[in-house]
């Protein structure tokens, strides 16, 4: 019977990452999760706000966007007081992630990733954002 790998130090360091993001993510937040899909992954994409008048104007009033959709990455003191979003930690988390994602994953890396998640080790694959992430991204 073959023993079940210990991860890496570096595996257990990207998933150190994406508690982070997890735990200072609103899962639910469309609008946020996509501002910040667009702007680490996909700069290109178009977000339709149609639907989404409440989530933007929740965004922009306390601060966790800028009313051209740029996610705020810096001290805002008026963070909504029952389910905050600490984006500051959020981005340094997801750009440690992207970084790492640009560089390469290492294969002995990869075979953790591949036993934990399904889908594809790639920043603008928006499956590998809401499985790994557990964030709802726009279509």
């Amino acid at each position: 019977m073959d023993k079940p790998r210990k991860p890496s130090k570096l595996f257990l360091r990207f998933i150190k990452h994406v508690n982070i993001i997890r735990d200072h993510s609103r899962h639910d937040n469309v609008l946020i999760n996509t501002s910040l899909y667009k702007h680490f992954a996909d700069p290109n994409i178009d977000i339709d706000l149609d639907a989404l008048t409440e989530e933007l104007d929740f965004a922009i009033e306390y601060g966790y966007l800028f009313p051209d959709l740029r996610p705020n990455f810096g001290d805002h003191e008026d963070s909504f007081p029952e389910d905050p979003i600490n984006m500051k930690i959020l981005g340094k988390s997801l750009k440690k992630i992207m970084d790492f994602m640009e560089i390469g994953a290492p294969v002995g890396f990869m075979k953790y990733y591949q036993d934990y998640f399904k889908a594809p080790f790639e920043k603008t694959n928006k499956q590998f954002w809401e499985e790994v992430f557990k964030m709802r991204i726009l279509d």
